[in-house]
């Protein structure tokens, strides 16, 4: 009997048990090897750090851009799904000490964010004005944002020179963090339902003005996009900038005194991501009421779509729109009334309206409710519209109704805080 038949007639007189035991067993081996080729790490933190090095950046730059991309996700994550990377928990990026986690993420006052409009003036109010601060004063709020590094951070900012160079470096973060809100805002907007969007584009303002539609014309399809290109420029710059302010100081330091700024700007960063958070509380949370908002009129301009789309009369058209007028006059005047309750400066005023709260949201729907009973009467009284134009008009009252009840909520919020 040849080799081959001897090895073949040994082959065979092997248990069947024993042959697929050490087919399973090459190929665990072998996925074993998949998975050691497909394993390369974080592949986006890994590109971040090469572009980094490419601009000739140093570890603590790199680290510093590394902790503000980290808070900035951790601001929106409430709002959108961020990637959970395990390794941008990396040993090299800086993580706020225990001690102080909860200052950081205690939320301050929103006795100011009560506007919903995407007016820049309006918004921009919000935003701190480090860069006009004198360093007194800055010094001030920085050594107060972590009350049990107070000395440490006096004496990092006991040199006028030191001083300076961080009440820039806020400018430059500031700015940042404020461009991540707004890129959140706008990415909001483009993946909102474009069919409302694109029905809003083509109609005339008068439509929307006569259907008292919240829509600003300039949300195009194309200016957002153009919006979105514009902040991404912005951030780009910024990032750019914050780099040659770190080079700049860093460079012209002595080796004698690099190790000292090293260890003080560790501190000097972690107070800084407190008080521009703290400080940028109203500014974001003014965006997240726009985007809560926003939705409501997107889905009050699906409504009036709708209702044009079945051809209604003109006599049905100016019924309709009475009815929607009406119902919005009542809701303002709600609105109204609850601003100027809040707005009262006196604390025991004040203190009056929070303790009060659940009476007067009581209050508050039954004027809403008394209202949707006038405005069923005007609907019964309407039997020529057919039923599909009635259950238009009812889900656009209720719509009013809800973001009239949301805005309220806002209002009580900035009470309470």
């Amino acid at each position: 009997m040849s080799n081959s038949n001897t090895q073949a007639g040994w082959y065979e007189l092997l248990p069947q048990t024993q042959i697929l035991t050490e087919q399973e067993q090459d190929f665990k081996n072998k996925k074993k090897q998949w998975k050691k080729k497909k394993c390369h790490g974080n592949r986006r933190l890994q590109r971040f750090r090469k572009r980094c090095r490419a601009r000739k950046m140093n570890d603590q730059t790199i680290k510093m851009l590394l902790t503000m991309h980290q808070i900035s996700n951790s601001i929106q994550k409430t709002n959108q799904k961020t990637d959970n990377d395990k390794d941008m928990d990396d040993p090299f990026t800086m993580n706020i000490n225990n001690e102080y986690q909860n200052q950081f993420n205690r939320s301050p006052s929103t006795r100011t964010c009560q506007m919903s409009t995407d007016h820049w003036k309006q918004s921009c109010k919000l935003l701190p004005k480090y860069k006009n601060l004198s360093y007194r004063k800055f010094k001030h709020l920085l050594s107060n944002a972590i009350p049990i590094y107070r000395n440490r951070i006096q004496q990092c900012l006991a040199s006028m020179e030191m001083l300076q160079f961080v009440q820039q470096l806020a400018v430059f973060m500031c700015t940042y963090f404020q461009l991540k809100i707004e890129e959140d805002y706008w990415n909001y907007i483009a993946n909102l339902s474009m069919p409302a969007v694109t029905w809003l584009s083509k109609v005339s303002k008068d439509v929307t003005q006569q259907n008292s539609i919240n829509w600003d014309h300039t949300k195009t399809k194309i200016n957002i996009q153009y919006r979105q290109n514009i902040i991404q420029n912005k951030l780009h710059q910024t990032e750019i900038d914050l780099y040659n302010h770190l080079q700049q100081y860093s460079s012209s330091l002595s080796m004698n005194n690099k190790l000292p700024f090293e260890q003080s700007i560790n501190i000097i960063h972690n107070a800084l991501l407190v008080l521009i958070q703290k400080d940028l509380h109203c500014f974001s949370t003014n965006f997240e009421q726009k985007k809560i908002l926003l939705s409501y009129d997107i889905n009050y301009a699906h409504l009036v779509k709708s209702f044009y789309d079945l051809n209604p009369i003109q006599e049905q058209i100016d019924s309709v729109q009475s009815i929607w007028r009406s119902k919005l006059k009542a809701c303002k005047k709600i609105i109204t009334q609850q601003k100027k309750q809040s707005s009262m400066s006196d604390q025991v005023m004040v203190q009056r309206i929070i303790q009060g709260n659940s009476s007067i949201i009581k209050t508050t729907q039954h004027k809403l409710d008394i209202d949707g009973t006038n405005q069923e009467n005007q609907l019964s009284s309407m039997e020529y519209f057919a039923s599909s134009i009635r259950a238009i008009i009812k889900a656009r009252l209720n719509n009013i109704e809800q973001r009239t009840q949301q805005i309220i909520k806002f209002i009580y919020a900035s009470t309470q805080s």
